[in-house]
């Protein structure tokens, strides 16, 4: 899991940089360094091809029309102004999100301890399965996927935000996972909370069957492990069938 404080004083840095950006100029040293410590900061934090990064490349710092007779470099400035301040938005946006939605690291592992000791002694469900991945809009076919796969043996597949209740989502994600006879985690997206769930699932030893969609950029810990890679949720649930009926025998 990436450090929440951390996470936080790096974007509160490139919304202080963005502040000192106002005199530049598009392609700058400074601008170009600055536009690409938010895009590094981004696919760290939030992974690749994400909804992130996507939003800030669409923010225009240029003029779209230019004067055949008036004063360019004026719409230069506004143009880089208002693209700025949009920027400077979507980073207090991000920032937003961090706060409300990361947990504290420390924090987190303190839960992990008080949990796991709570939920030793209960009974693995031998007809759940776990599922850990991103819950990305563009994910839920490759959900329906694994339930397909899980259906074939009449096993149930389930995530963490679709359980019922008033918990807290850390504690419940641990025992999902202590619960659970068999776990599929997916790193498509790379979600820092995916791999952190994945390295947990691994320390209690638990039977894990890991999957990506074909061309993610697996992190070193975990790329000399065993993955299906998969390029659409058929071809998803035709390999998990095969891989859970291996572990059924």
């Amino acid at each position: 899991m990436r450090n929440k404080s951390k996470a936080l004083q790096n974007f509160q840095n490139l919304i202080h940089e963005n502040e000192l950006l106002k005199n530049s100029k598009i392609g700058s040293t400074e601008f170009t360094e600055w536009q690409n410590s938010v895009l590094s900061a981004l696919r760290f934090y939030f992974g690749d091809d994400t909804q992130h990064i996507k939003t800030f490349q669409k923010i225009s710092f240029s003029p779209i029309a230019f004067s055949l007779t008036g004063d360019n470099n004026e719409n230069f400035r506004r143009s880089l102004h208002s693209g700025l301040d949009e920027a400077k938005g979507f980073l207090k946006s991000v920032i937003r999100e961090i706060t409300d939605f990361w947990e504290d690291t420390n924090d987190f592992q303190k839960n992990i301890s008080e949990t796991s000791e709570k939920i030793k002694r209960k009974k693995i469900d031998s007809k759940t399965i776990f599922a850990i991945m991103s819950f990305d809009s563009e994910m839920e076919h490759i959900y329906e996927g694994m339930q397909a796969a899980g259906n074939k043996y009449d096993l149930k597949v389930i995530r963490v935000k679709d359980e019922l209740g008033d918990y807290k989502i850390t504690d419940k994600i641990i025992e999902l996972i202590n619960n659970s006879f068999l776990i599929i985690a997916d790193l498509t997206k790379e979600r820092p909370n995916v791999y952190f769930e994945l390295g947990y699932s691994r320390g209690v030893e638990k039977t894990i069957i890991t999957t990506a969609k074909r061309g993610t950029k697996l992190h070193f810990d975990v790329k000399d492990w065993s993955c299906i890679f998969y390029d659409d949720s058929r071809e998803l649930e035709k390999e998990l069938i095969k891989n859970i009926e291996h572990y059924l025998k």
